[in-house]
């Protein structure tokens, strides 16, 4: 399953598809509480973003999660890809892009 963000009533090349659990992890680490599905004008998404993108900030939160695999006997195999160091903040500029390119629109996900 995954979650896009993208801008409301617009085409646009910007949009950006996440699975479940780290567009959960993103809202989060922005300041938003997470949702299957919402919206926020896009301005107020950019003010949020680029606070959270300052210097300092930027790097809390963001170590990472190294991949696992866990088995039991008689049970299906469970492995998580994990998450490299830094993919919020990079996620978070592909979304401040794509808040910056709405303009005074509305940036959807779900």
């Amino acid at each position: 399953m995954s979650i896009t963000f993208f801008v409301a009533g617009q085409e646009s090349d910007v949009d950006m598809n996440l699975a479940n659990s780290n567009a959960w992890a993103l809202l989060e680490w922005i300041g938003l509480t997470p949702d299957h599905g919402g919206s926020i004008p896009a301005r107020e998404l950019a003010a949020l973003t680029r606070r959270r993108l300052w210097p300092g900030l930027r790097e809390r939160d963001d170590q990472g999660i190294p991949p696992s695999v866990h088995t039991a006997p008689g049970r299906c195999t469970l492995i998580d890809c994990g998450r490299d160091a830094g993919y919020f903040q990079e996620r978070a500029t592909q979304l401040l892009q794509l808040a910056d390119s709405a303009g005074d629109g509305t940036i959807t996900w779900g």
